[in-house]
């Protein structure tokens, strides 16, 4: 870690430590008292816990407080500067890793010894190799509230959790409260923001997804215009988690705790995300970040889409109602593998901080020498006919209180490919096994109807189940299976109105896309997703509409930073 700057002893509540400081972090041991004791740990006090040995990285180091004398009231670490000889103590506020991959925010007061090095002078070199860290701090924040999302206590959250630790380290912000769609990207695009280190989302993704469309559009020469190439925001974006799901927030952190999430935000971190365009052969669309999924959960946010006043309770309901139904829809599902290597949905090499997979995509990206590298193999089309409960696209892990580990673990936040889930057509016992798998440990793909694929290009055509010739070996497989089933569960189900696995659900003509928890009301009938040539490497998503409209979904490397750096392992 580099040799000390500085090293002396300071007292913790009348105990003596020797506290050293290098570049790179700031390390504190008690010493032993006459005889090899340490004395009583209570008179430490709550502020003194886990004192020996404690080391704490100087990125991590939130604030230093100083207290002069004559004044038990803590003060900025530059009051003290001005009159040195009144320093007696400096308080550090750092960053402690709690269960569940939660940060909170502690703090240790330090006062001066007769034999030591005077405080200020900690205080001065403290603040200055914080400084020196790589992360850059934001000075000044753009806060968006949405007072509505979740269960409408986002300015609550924000007023509790977030704003005592902005001010604690000295972080300027400027509130807005959203009062409809579309304000806080309509207050980027009509306002300046350039004063401004970052912009705050306080809500669910929707939330996000809004501020997140507001700064890519502000980024291009002209706003409205989106062309092939797009400049990246200029912006790191910051969330704190107040919807019903925070899948960006839980994606990217680990967890959905608002102090988590602000002290990502006041250390600066910095974390790249592929974003992916939608849009027709004519008119820009949309633009996600997340799940772009037809069938189970489309049909899911279709229905719940009229009581978000449910907060998160509504995917449980609506969930379970989608499941009862239990719809399939006929296709084929044409694509191209990514890679020709054996990584894949179900490789196990999970996207965390420091993500190789991540990394090597962003060497390739800014690499001249290996342009060729991002281009698709020269494989031929697969292709896959038949009946389908759910079909998903995932570009990240899309990770959440209630699937923890994702609809796709193996997903990367910045790897430039997107993962193909296809859930076929199965009895609902079957669907149930598959989605109670989503909360556990469990290869939630090790099922004979579901196929995963990571893929440079995908497209799906909706076909009438009398033209799919597999449907109907298909279904007489699942019947043959399900039938089989219950005899050896419930022998005396011999005829199909008593087989609770053999009675299939309708198969429908259409269902709906989810993008990104927003419903896309075209309804596609051909996706293809197909890394483009060309210098500004995508991934390209075509959709066909029922009216013939073609939707373009291109996967934009690193368009947008985030203040988080993903899921530490």
């Amino acid at each position: 870690m580099g040799s000390n700057l500085l090293t002396s002893f300071l007292q913790v509540k009348k105990r003596r430590f020797v506290v050293s400081l290098s570049s790179a972090q700031l390390q504190w041991n008690e010493v032993p008292t006459k005889g090899g004791e340490r004395g009583d740990h209570r008179a430490i006090g709550d502020e003194a816990e886990g004192l020996s040995g404690t080391v704490v990285p100087l990125e991590e180091v939130v604030a230093v407080k100083t207290q002069v004398k004559g004044n038990g009231e803590a003060k900025d670490a530059c009051y003290a500067l001005s009159a040195p000889s009144q320093c007696e103590a400096f308080t550090v506020y750092h960053i402690e890793r709690q269960p569940g991959k939660r940060w909170a925010l502690q703090h240790v007061t330090f006062c001066s010894d007769d034999d030591g090095v005077p405080c200020h002078r900690w205080i001065q070199t403290l603040n200055k190799h914080v400084a020196m860290q790589d992360n850059v701090r934001p000075q000044r924040l753009l806060v968006f509230i949405n007072p509505v999302g979740g269960r409408c206590r986002g300015e609550e959250i924000y007023r509790r959790h977030v704003d005592p630790i902005f001010k604690l380290a000295g972080i300027d912000t400027d509130i807005v409260v959203t009062q409809q769609a579309n304000h806080a990207k309509d207050y980027i695009l009509n306002n300046n923001i350039e004063a401004f280190d970052g912009i705050l989302s306080v809500g669910g993704d929707g939330t996000f997804s809004e501020i997140m469309h507001g700064v890519i559009e502000k980024a291009q020469d002209h706003v409205g215009e989106m062309k092939d190439q797009l400049k990246p925001a200029n912006l790191r974006l910051g969330i704190i988690p107040a919807g019903s799901t925070d899948c960006v927030c839980f994606t990217t952190m680990g967890t959905n705790d608002p102090v988590t999430a602000a002290l990502h935000v006041v250390i600066g971190d910095n974390q790249p995300l592929d974003v992916c365009e939608v849009r027709t052969d004519e008119a820009f669309l949309t633009f996600t970040v997340t799940l772009l999924g037809y069938g189970f959960y489309g049909d899911m946010l279709r229905d719940s889409e009229n009581h978000r006043w449910l907060g998160a309770s509504r995917y449980d309901i609506f969930g379970f109602k989608t499941f009862l139904r239990g719809a399939s829809y006929t296709g084929r599902v044409d694509f191209r593998l990514a890679t020709a290597d054996e990584t894949g949905p179900r490789d196990g090499k999970l996207c965390r901080s420091g993500c190789d997979v991540c990394k090597e995509a962003g060497e390739r990206l800014h690499s001249q020498s290996c342009k060729q590298a991002l281009q698709p193999n020269d494989d031929e089309w697969m292709s896959v006919c038949g009946q389908f409960t759910a079909i998903n696209l995932s570009t990240m892990s899309c990770s959440c209180a209630r699937c923890p580990s994702g609809l796709s673990p193996s997903a990367h936040l910045a790897g430039g490919s997107a993962d193909l889930v296809l859930v076929r057509a199965c009895s609902r016992s079957a669907l149930l096994r598959f989605l109670i798998r989503h909360t556990a440990q469990q290869d939630r793909f090790d099922f004979p109807f579901v196929e995963t694929y990571r893929v440079s290009e995908v497209r799906f055509t909706p076909i009438a189940k009398k033209d799919c010739d597999e449907c109907e070996e298909e279904e007489e497989d699942r019947i043959a299976s399900s039938s089989e089933l219950c005899r050896r569960v419930l022998p005396q189900a011999t005829a199909p109105g008593l087989c609770c696995c053999h009675s299939f659900p309708q198969t429908l003509a259409a269902s709906s896309w989810n993008c990104d928890g927003e419903i896309l009301m075209q309804t596609a009938l051909n996706v293809r997703w197909m890394l483009s040539r060309g210098p500004v490497y995508k991934h390209r998503l075509l959709l066909d509409i029922r009216d013939h409209t073609v939707l373009d979904r291109w996967v934009r490397p690193r368009l947008i930073r985030l203040f988080a750096r993903g899921i530490e392992a």
